[in-house]
């Protein structure tokens, strides 16, 4: 179109200088980078560039000189980059996980704001920000620093699991966000919520060790028990046979045959025992309540007492605190098993207990609670182990104990199995060489 006259152009040339013309006296005679947009005949948009300068002679515009170039493939790369990161932004934003991109110094380039559903601080906290700037602890740093510069340096994706501050636990995917050169120029991720299967890894992780712990202390269990009945057994056998001597003093005979029902009573007290757990395990452990006297079920826990003292002589004061009001004595409640529950923390505390006290305590908690507790001067129970103290197949702190202390582990399980099938909560509290303290609450009904 050099030096050609109007009349000798094209309708769509003069159409384009037009263009150039208005836009350069709008912009004083002078029209830099000034895009114009051209359809062809099959309907595919072209876009040139144009710079135009003013000739101007005597105040007067004389000519234009412009300059255009087809800039159509780089508008079509911006528009095809500019979709791109709208698509993205709008995947990023509606997404479920938490959506960023880094750049190499680890500085957040984008987060959408799923991030303050976890953190509590909106995107825009996070922008051109590292971790490191944003506060976050150093074992956390490291470790994504770490998961970032593997995809800069490997140009691959990487995966790593990470705790938060929060301890919500989350799996961090990464992958590499290449230029045109094939280098790696920032880096995005995805990180997903995944605390609640971490902690069902633990809780199976636990429960397999409860489960390998429960074997190993049925196996211990199972061993103490066959002594336990052998050792009664064989006494019954050998007392049986001691007996059918003639030749015995009565003095002799009246021995043998205390001894005998000594050991016939221990056999079945463990018998009972085992048949206890049995029926408290299997939820078929049955309560028969009835009227009874709380004040007469305490004081025969002072002939339990007495009755320890005959077998071991201790110097161990007992004492019994009732402080219920005068007029609740007779209730509704199933005084044979609350007489198990007391005997054998009685015994139990009898037995840790060398010198000092045992409290039996007995009080209200409200209008239809009672409390029962008995506070013992004795060796007292590791707090690791107060948390065992009730399992079944434990006694004390390993099988060693049951051979210094005897018993067969189970008076604890059985009494815990008792309150709860009453309806009630059992507690223990201890210190070491300062004593322990048994409590348990349970419902109670008026016999009006």
């Amino acid at each position: 179109m050099i030096d050609k006259h109007l009349k000798n152009i094209d309708s769509v040339s003069i159409t384009w200088i037009e263009q150039w013309y208005t836009a350069f006296i709008r912009n004083k005679f002078r029209l830099n980078d000034f895009q114009i947009l051209r359809t062809d005949r099959s309907g595919l948009k072209h876009y040139y560039k144009v710079n135009v300068t003013g000739i101007i002679e005597n105040d007067r515009l004389v000519r234009l000189w412009g300059i255009q170039n087809d800039n159509t493939d780089t508008v079509y790369a911006e528009t095809a980059l500019r979709e791109s990161e709208e698509h993205f932004r709008a995947l990023a934003e509606n997404s479920p996980e938490i959506i960023s991109r880094f750049d190499s110094s680890f500085r957040h380039l984008y987060v959408n704001k799923v991030i303050e559903k976890y953190t509590g601080k909106a995107p825009a906290f996070f922008m051109y920000k590292s971790f490191r700037q944003l506060g976050f602890p150093e074992e956390f740093i490291e470790k994504s620093e770490a998961a970032i510069n593997f995809v800069f340096q490997h140009k691959t994706a990487n995966r790593v699991e990470l705790q938060l501050q929060s301890g919500i636990w989350i799996d961090w995917l990464l992958f590499p966000e290449f230029d045109s050169q094939y280098q790696v120029k920032g880096v995005v991720s995805s990180a997903r919520d995944i605390s609640e299967i971490k902690n069902s890894e633990v809780e199976l992780r636990s429960a397999k060790n409860k489960a390998e712990e429960s074997d190993r202390l049925k196996s211990a269990f199972l061993a103490n028990m066959s002594h336990e009945i052998r050792t009664p057994m064989n006494a019954i056998l050998g007392y049986s046979e001691l007996l059918e001597d003639s030749d015995l003093s009565t003095e002799e005979r009246s021995g043998f045959l205390k001894k005998l029902r000594k050991r016939t009573n221990d056999l079945l007290n463990l018998i009972n025992d085992i048949l206890d757990i049995s029926q408290i395990e299997a939820n078929q452990l049955k309560l028969f309540r009835h009227p009874a006297s709380l004040r007469q079920l305490i004081q025969e826990m002072q002939d339990v007492f007495s009755a320890m003292g005959l077998t071991e002589k201790k110097n161990i004061v007992f004492e019994i605190q009732d402080e219920l009001p005068n007029e609740i004595d007779q209730i509704i409640i199933d005084d044979k098993r609350i007489k198990q529950i007391l005997v054998n923390l009685l015994n139990n505390a009898y037995k840790f207990t060398n010198e000092g006290k045992i409290t039996l305590k007995l009080g209200l908690v409200d209008s239809s609670r009672l409390e029962f507790s008995i506070r013992d001067t004795g060796r007292g129970i590791a707090a690791d182990r107060l948390e065992h103290i009730f399992d079944r197949f434990r006694q004390g702190e390993d099988e060693s104990f049951s051979k210094k202390f005897g018993g067969n582990g189970l008076g604890l399980t059985i009494v815990k199995g008792l309150v709860e099938n009453m309806g009630g909560k059992i507690y223990v509290e201890s210190e070491i060489e300062k004593g322990t303290r048994f409590s348990f609450v349970i419902p109670f009904e008026r016999n009006v």
